[in-house]
């Protein structure tokens, strides 16, 4: 989702499908003799996070 342009327009329903993902990533992680790597643009990310820390403040 972090590649997906529009996908800021509505920052609760982009940061449910980053946890979505998050989770996904985290039990694959587990999984024996696997690596999991998280691979997308930071600054996207870091927007996201932010937007989300604003919006439960508000």
């Amino acid at each position: 989702m972090l590649f997906d342009a529009d996908a800021m327009d509505d920052v609760s329903a982009a940061y449910d499908r980053y946890a979505d993902f998050e989770s996904f990533r985290r039990t694959v992680a587990r999984t024996p003799r696997t690596e999991v790597y998280e691979v997308g643009p930071g600054d996207r990310l870091d927007a996201l996070l932010a937007a989300r820390r604003r919006a439960r403040q508000a």
